[in-house]
């Protein structure tokens, strides 16, 4: 039963939170868990139905990886990726290090990676100056990203995978966290394939429904520099987010998390067209579900997690419902096999009939008879009530964790917790036909015992 729990919800330390992390008093996990929720309520202040993309944005830099907007023109795409730059001290405080650009089929390198230094190119060197440009930030947002042409491309993949810049005939190591990316539509062309694959994360903006359009209208418009001045505490430090990064790889992963990750690339490629997802990706996707599962306060990624997965596997926007199918289809399920118990209860239910059967032609039993079979009887129903109690209980548990996740969102649990309610009306089913039975040979008539 320990297993199955921890698969679902994962495992805590002994004091229920990650176990073996010494932190200063300034930063604990309770500290780092408010801010996060707090910076979530700052990103979707003012806005309607876009708290899972300001949730996933927000994750996506925890876990130091690439997110992409995807969507038509007036969604509240750039105002997301700009509210992201508030949720970090150095991003908010030093324009240095936050960049934005819009890239066009025209876009210079210059414009992205600064300018060639002058002075480099007096000693023969042709170096950049990128103070305010992508390679000195640390959150960036790049809009249109697609329209990147080749002279930018090569550049781009670099500093979006590993973190580097080249620069005449040197590497320098930057110190992006998160790039930001925003498309009106998606890449069809093999060349920019590479470029879109190093957005993990990728996240659908849709129009506005006509009640949530409603519920918009009612809102109190709020300005980055409104958003800003709020909550200052609230922003994250590089001290804290290393502290995540760092914690984040000692979580454990256990086999049947890696088994849907292997599964989910199966049933991707078995899609017509096919769903490619690279070996880079995959393993990727399994670091955001350790530094999910990490900001959950879990030393241990639960299946759970998982639901994550959805923003990260699709290719093409009609996709991404059957990869939610499949993703929840793997939530549901049983945690108690009752076939045990039910047949066990089938066996008493004939023998009760040709016990009624006898009785019926005169021959009745005696009361320690009835008691022999009413023992038998009484133990699967306290089998049926420890299984009752046992669901309840991981019913319960499905609930708090995804309380506790600031990333899986709470009306989930229905989902998640679909079979574990299937088994609970299989069980109290088993309780209410047992007490019949109980009923049945309570009623039944007596002889007296013999000496």
């Amino acid at each position: 039963m320990s297993n199955i729990i921890s698969s679902l919800f994962g495992s805590k330390g002994d004091d229920g939170n990650i176990s073996n992390n010494k932190l200063p008093t300034h930063m604990d996990k309770k500290t780092i868990g408010s801010k996060i929720s707090q910076n979530i309520d700052r990103m979707t202040k003012g806005l309607v139905a876009r708290d899972v993309q300001a949730k996933m944005l927000l994750l996506s830099a925890l876990a130091g990886e690439n997110s992409l907007l995807f969507g038509p023109p007036g969604t509240g795409k750039s105002l997301l990726a700009r509210r992201l730059r508030l949720c970090f001290i150095e991003a908010c405080e030093s324009d240095n290090r936050y960049f934005e650009c819009l890239l066009t089929k025209f876009s210079m390198p210059e414009e992205v990676f600064g300018p060639i230094s002058l002075k480099s190119l007096e000693d023969d060197k042709y170096e950049r100056v990128f103070e305010r440009h992508l390679p000195a930030a640390t959150v960036a947002f790049i809009d249109e990203t697609f329209k990147a042409n080749s002279a930018i491309l090569n550049s781009m993949l670099t500093i979006l995978n590993e973190r580097e810049f080249d620069t005449g005939s040197r590497r320098v190591e930057t110190k992006l966290r998160t790039v930001v990316g925003a498309s009106n539509e998606l890449p069809s062309e093999s060349e920019l394939m590479a470029l879109y694959d190093r957005f993990i994360i990728r996240l659908v903006v849709g129009r506005l429904s006509d009640d949530d359009l409603r519920d918009m209208f009612e809102q109190e418009p709020w300005s980055i520099e409104d958003l800003k001045n709020e909550n200052i505490e609230a922003r994250l430090s590089e001290v804290e987010l290393n502290w995540i990064k760092k914690s984040s790889k000692k979580v454990i992963v256990p086999e049947e998390i890696d088994e849907l990750l292997v599964d989910l690339r199966n049933a991707c490629a078995g899609q017509n067209p096919p769903i490619d997802i690279s070996e880079r990706r995959l393993t990727k996707m399994r670091s955001l579900l350790k530094v999910a599962a990490f900001t959950s306060g879990r030393d241990e990624v639960a299946l759970i997690d998982a639901w994550i997965l959805r923003h990260c596997a699709w290719h093409a926007e009609i996709q991404f419902k059957w990869i939610s199918d499949w993703i929840d289809s793997r939530m549901d399920s049983n945690p108690h096999d009752l076939s045990d118990i039910m047949g066990r209860l089938k066996l008493e239910e004939k023998a009760l009939k040709k016990h009624q059967e006898k009785s019926a032609s005169g021959e009745h039993f005696t009361e320690s008879e009835i008691n022999n079979f009413k023992s038998s009887i009484q133990q699967i129903y306290d089998d049926a009530e420890d299984a009752k109690v046992q669901i309840e209980k991981r019913i319960q548990d499905i609930d708090l964790a995804i309380k506790e996740s600031p990333w899986v969102p709470s009306g989930y649990a229905t989902v998640v917790a679909k079979g574990l309610n299937t088994n609970l009306k299989s069980v109290v089913t088993i309780i209410d036909k047992v007490r019949l039975l109980l009923d049945e040979y309570r009623n039944m008539p007596r002889i007296e015992d013999k000496e």
